[in-house]
This record gives structure tokens, sequence and C-alpha cells, in this order.
């Protein structure tokens, strides 16, 4: 499955979270800031490399991981996507910003949510993620743009803004 949309993105985050949250988006403290990502079971919010505009998005479930060679900043965490009854095998995220959604179904699950984003010859952002089935994927920058500095053990707690 492979989604394309843009998303208007606002205060230099883009989000994916489950849609039947209260209160989808996370609070960043300075630990999330320099990681570049603010996660919580059902939610997690990444820094990117703009502070607002179009973002062409891509969501796609792989079954290995290979990040695109101009790919800037490349983030790894654990997601899970619940079954919502026993008949309904697919639950449903939402991937965006305070201002603008994309709502998609996904196949209930443990995933390994990979973010990747970059810029274009226009210096157009632009974010991918990928969903990989897995049990227990470990959060990881993948690849660090220099702009993020991240702690020895990731942080792995955030509350809801």
């Amino acid at each position: 499955m492979q989604s394309n949309f843009t998303i208007s993105v606002s205060h230099r985050q883009i989000a994916v979270f489950l849609s039947d949250l209260v209160k989808p988006y996370n609070g960043w403290t300075r630990a999330h800031m320099d990681q570049g990502f603010a996660w919580r079971p059902g939610s997690v919010s990444f820094r990117t490399l703009i502070d607002g505009g179009a973002c062409m998005t891509t969501l796609e479930t792989k079954s290995e991981l290979t990040l695109r060679s101009e790919t800037l900043r490349a983030i790894q965490v654990p997601f899970t996507v619940p079954r919502k009854s026993l008949f309904r095998r697919v639950g449903r995220i939402e991937v965006g910003s305070i201002f603008d959604t994309k709502q998609l179904e996904i196949a209930a699950g443990d995933y390994c949510l990979v973010f990747e984003t970059g810029l274009t010859g226009e210096d157009q952002m632009w974010c991918g993620f990928s969903l990989m089935p897995q049990v227990a994927a470990a959060a990881a920058i993948l690849r660090n743009d220099g702009l993020l500095s991240p702690p020895d053990s990731l942080l792995m707690e955030a509350e809801p803004a």
C-alpha cells in the first residue's frame, strides 16, 4: 500500500497518530527537539526541516527498510495500530500537522515506523513514512542531517500537547 498526498506543515512538525486520540499532538521538551521527535504510545511528532509550508508526503507499508539516497534525516520508532474489534482488522491513523491531516486505514499490528525527509532542488520539503511489520522496533536515528544532537538514550516519553 502506498498513499501520496500534500500536508501543510506548521510549527516545524509533522505527526503520525491514532485517529481516535483525544489529544493527538505531543508537547516538546528540549530533549525532544535535540533528538528530532516526541513519542508516546499511539502518537509521534517529528521535527521537520522547515518551519511551515506544503510538504509532499508519502506513506507506505513495506517488508524491509531501504532509505532513499536523498534522505537528509531518518528516524525510526515503534508504532502499534490496535484492532478495533474482533471483526475489524484495520485501524485508522492520521498523518499531518495541527491544521491539516490525512486519515488512512492501516492493518492492525506492531510496526517499525520510519520517517524520512529531505529537500527537492527547489527547496521544497518532502516527507516519507514507511511502516514495516515488526514486533520489537527500537527507536533510532538512522540518518542525522547535523541539526539533531540526540542523547545516548533516546527519550521515549512525551506528554499530550
